[in-house]
């Protein structure tokens, strides 16, 4: 679809693509897709050239809050009652996973509810787990339970150690500290062996207490680094 548009407006070649997180695929599978049509790279919170198999077991995790939901019905729920819990459920772990610990440090033990204690009722909640409720059951309002699933096995699939040597870019990579997605070590050892390939290669960690979203929150702190990888 991208490439379609990109031939719609009639541009022989983009200046450079880039992307965080999932779009950071998508930015090196243009790399290798199409190496001449995308002479910069930039892949911000990304993994090596495919995902490890911890980052597959989270995917699968995820995927699994809505299977089990009842009302999925294998995908054939339009029309019908739509898998929101099953949705806020993977929702809620997306944005666990995403996040370091020091994220919700913030709520400590408190109570949800003043009068209410967690500990004698399985009703009652933590504030960090009304938290979670609210955020997961906002977002599965605007999102769609087989948009996810697809997502989920976009990013399982992703793999392109087979065609480093396709690639023709200007290479930066910017992970970020604390990362439990794609730890900065994956990218790194990717941009590793693209340099000892010869390509054109630089690389910075994104640093703060947010985990994988310090790549959206902090890319500030690269911004000399983008700066000149646009030049």
């Amino acid at each position: 679809m991208q490439k379609a548009l990109m031939e719609h407006l009639g541009l022989p070649k983009w200046h450079a693509v880039g992307g965080a997180s999932m779009g950071s695929l998508q930015a090196l599978e243009w790399a290798v897709l199409y190496p001449d049509l995308v002479p910069r790279v930039m892949a911000v919170i990304s993994p090596g050239a495919s995902g490890s198999p911890y980052l597959l077991a989270q995917l699968k995790r995820w995927g699994d809050f809505i299977k089990l939901d009842a009302n999925w019905q294998g995908g054939d729920y339009y029309g019908k009652t739509p898998p929101l819990r099953g949705l806020d459920l993977a929702l809620q772990s997306v944005t666990l996973d995403a996040f370091q610990a020091g994220w919700v440090e913030k709520h400590g033990q408190t109570w949800a509810e003043e009068t209410e204690d967690p500990l004698k009722s399985l009703d009652a909640r933590f504030a960090v787990e009304k938290m979670l409720d609210d955020r997961g059951a906002a977002r599965a309002k605007i999102a769609d339970a087989n948009h996810f699933l697809y997502l989920v096995k976009a990013s399982q699939s992703y793999d392109i150690s087979q065609d480093l040597a396709k690639i023709k870019a200007k290479m930066l990579f910017l992970p970020a500290e604390g990362d439990l997605l794609f730890p900065p070590s994956e990218s790194k050892a990717l941009a590793d062996t693209l340099k000892a390939q010869g390509h054109a290669v630089d690389y910075q960690i994104l640093t703060g207490p947010l985990g994988h979203i310090n790549g959206i929150v902090f890319i500030s702190q690269a911004a000399p680094k983008i700066m000149k990888w646009l030049e």
